[in-house]
């Protein structure tokens, strides 16, 4: 896609199901390197998070018209934009009564302290 080129439906459906399939092979691969490589495995997931967040915007676009020039240029720059990806994400809580929350077995805990303690400035911890 070029950047703030309007979308047909047929191109917005295809960048909708793409991110949602971007985002099921990040999540698998952040689990799977989970207990190993537990900080990588955390930037992989959140990609994956920013992934769902580009679906809701996506979700978004089926509603807008290909003349909204101005709209589509917004669309284009939130796309790009790391804390509205992250953000948008969250937004599937309101919108869905299913909630689905990824949770390590018995070493969610010591994985928590073992990445606090090597990012001293991170506050919370939570990977959707």
């Amino acid at each position: 896609f070029m950047k703030e080129q309007s979308l047909n439906f047929k191109q917005t459906y295809e960048g909708y199901e793409k991110c949602i399939n971007n985002a099921q092979n990040l999540f698998e691969t952040g689990t799977l390197i989970l207990k190993s490589h537990p900080s990588v495995a955390l930037g992989i997931l959140e990609l994956g998070q920013e992934e769902i967040g580009i679906s809701f915007s996506f979700l978004a676009a089926f509603n807008l018209l290909p003349d909204e020039q101005e709209t589509w240029k917004i669309f284009w720059q939130e796309f790009y934009h790391h804390r509205t990806k992250a953000y948008r994400a969250h937004l599937y809580e309101i919108i869905s009564p299913l909630r689905i929350h990824l949770v390590g077995m018995e070493d969610t805990f010591t994985l928590r302290e073992e990445i606090k303690k090597k990012n001293k400035d991170l506050q919370v911890l939570r990977v959707f």
